[in-house]
Parts: C-alpha cells; structure tokens; sequence
C-alpha cells in the first residue's frame, strides 16, 4: 500500500486461497484499512467472508443494479467471537436470496436451429 489509496477494489481477492492463508490475509487486509484509513468494496460470492470482513453488505441479484438487500453491521473487530451475530444475519442475508431466487423466472435457453426437427 505504498501509495495509501483511499479505496480498495477486491473482487474475491481470498478465493483460491487454502482456509489457513485466507483467514491471515483476512486479517492483514483488516488491519491495512484500519492502519491506512482506507475505504474498501469487498466483491465476494462468501456470506461469511462478507459478514467478517464488512461494515455494510449489499446483496445484489442478476440484474445490473438490482439490490436484493442491504445490511449494516455494527459489531466491532475481530469478529471472530460474534458467531450468534454474525450467524443471526447469516441466516437473514440466506433467507433474502432464496426469496429473491423463487421470484426470478427463468429464462429459456434457445435452441440453435439445426437441433430442432419437425417431422409432419
């Protein structure tokens, strides 16, 4: 952070890592914002992840600015020892997305023209 930017952009910047590594760059990411005043946009697919890493999660759904839902968490860090909290909006954050998938309608695939036979 040399050039102590004043936002991060992350886009599922611990994804591929192992649960060992990912729980120590979590805190090292953690502790670079607080260090740096830093505002960061985490962009992960982690419910958890969102929840301990985040002060305010929007839940986005399948359309381009389309907010499912919005939370602010105002717990302090670390959050490792808020489970009850934290699981709480685990499940409120869970129960939005299953909502929002039972009200999307699917969209057809078509078909490419060769696949489809008429026999009359």
């Amino acid at each position: 952070m040399a050039r102590q930017p004043e936002v991060l952009l992350l886009d599922e910047p611990f994804g591929a890592l192992d649960e060992v590594t990912r729980a120590d760059m979590q805190q090292l990411l953690l502790q670079l914002i607080a260090t740096h005043n830093t505002a960061a946009v985490l962009i992960t697919h982690d419910i958890d992840e969102a929840l301990l890493l985040s002060d305010r999660v929007l839940l986005l759904g399948n359309h381009p600015a389309h907010t499912l839902g919005q939370w602010h968490i105002d717990l302090p860090q670390p959050r490792t020892q808020r489970v009850e909290e934290l699981g709480a909006l685990r499940i409120e954050i869970l129960k939005t997305l299953r909502r929002a998938s039972r009200t999307v309608e699917p969209t057809p695939t078509p078909l490419p023209s060769e696949a489809v036979h008429v026999h009359g």
